[in-house]
């Protein structure tokens, strides 16, 4: 018999700390942005700040005192229609830090059993009205229960795609990087290597003096390159930024982070932030000063020399994660594709924002 508890409380949550990361090693989700130490650090960021708009909705669920399933919820109250209100289900994690693959941490082999547990609780509360859950990983089984469920009983829902992100599976040696890319990028690359490799250095963030140092580097050189093209950059927004400067130190400990860097007459011109963890690389964001050597890519060299690093501590996939710039392109053998999934409650709210948005498209397809 399968026992859920509802957790609305942080201080409660804590108590699952090593648990979580226990289950997720034991899932088919087993990634970066459902650890932890991610889904914690967002928490304290996002929503302990700002609880009277946001708070917790964790379901976990036990069978026979062993933990097989933990759904990370959180309910947010979101101004949908004029002047109504409604509370917004969604995934710890989404949104404005890009959590890709984010979904149900469950037991291999429990998916049948935990998923209809968690959408028979979720139909049968009346804490939210609309459910939006963002980025959630490919998964054949997960896709195939969530049909049989809504399907069995007859509820709407609707699946969208969400984002691609672009994947290498790494060679065993690292030499035999070249062998991804065309004939014209490899020429490129090798080129413009030989032609640099005795004047850029290459330093990793344990190379600073301290970790604060070679983060804020980073971000100096991110904030820079996006300034350039007219953006205001990831981190000119504080929770972004404390975020990371949470996650950095966090990840450091755990010998999960990967800050890289070029220098260039003992200056950083460019850097790249990721992460390690469980053979998978996740290659997160760039900075770099396109005013030193522009001609030469230096963007597309670190990313080479990161992928070799990557392959030496053997990692057998380097993640670009959501986008679809060249620099990813070019280097991609497979995409990860990640979807959202669209669903109510049966609540008069809800029903009416339904019929708000069938009335919508009516209106736009009668106007053609």
């Amino acid at each position: 018999m399968l026992l859920l508890k509802e957790i609305n409380i942080f201080k409660e949550l804590r108590k699952f700390s090593t648990l979580w990361n226990q289950l997720l090693q034991q899932s088919e989700l087993n990634n970066i942005f459902l650890t932890w130490e991610w889904v914690s650090t967002w928490i304290q960021t996002y929503i302990e700040p700002h609880r009277e708009n946001i708070k917790l909705f964790i379901l976990v669920i036990y069978k026979n005192n062993d933990l097989i399933g933990i759904a990370p919820f959180y309910i947010k109250k979101a101004r949908i229609l004029k002047g109504i209100k409604l509370n917004r289900l969604g995934f710890l994690g989404d949104n404005e830090v890009c959590s890709d693959y984010l979904g149900f941490i469950i037991k291999k082999n429990k998916e049948n059993e935990v998923i209809p547990k968690i959408f028979d609780y979720l139909f049968n509360s009346d804490s939210w009205e609309i459910a939006s859950l963002e980025s959630i990983q490919p998964n054949l089984l997960f896709f195939d229960v969530l049909l049989n469920y809504f399907e069995g009983k007859g509820k709407f829902f609707k699946i969208e795609n969400c984002a691609m992100c672009p994947c290498i599976r790494l060679p065993k040696n690292p030499d035999s990087v070249f062998q991804i890319l065309s004939r014209k990028r490899r020429y490129m690359i090798k080129r413009n290597w030989e032609e640099l490799k005795n004047k850029l250095r290459y330093k990793t963030y344990e190379d600073f003096p301290s970790l604060d140092e070679s983060f804020n580097i980073f971000i100096n050189l991110h904030q820079k390159r996006c300034q350039s093209k007219g953006l205001l950059g990831a981190f000119s927004k504080n929770t972004f930024l404390n975020f990371h400067q949470k996650i950095c130190n966090l990840f450091a400990q755990r010998g999960w982070l990967r800050i890289n860097f070029f220098l260039l007459e003992d200056k950083p011109i460019a850097a790249s932030y990721g992460f390690s963890y469980g053979k998978k690389y996740y290659y997160y964001l760039t900075g770099i000063d396109t005013k030193k050597l522009e001609k030469y890519s230096i963007g597309m060299l670190l990313l080479y020399k990161s992928i070799k690093d990557a392959i030496k501590e053997g990692c057998e996939e380097f993640d670009l994660l959501r986008g679809n710039e060249l620099y990813k392109l070019v280097w991609a053998t497979h995409y990860n594709r990640t979807f959202r999934v669209n669903f109510f409650s049966k609540s008069l709210k809800s029903s009416a924002y339904v019929f708000y948005n069938q009335v919508k498209e009516l209106t736009k397809i009668l106007v053609r």
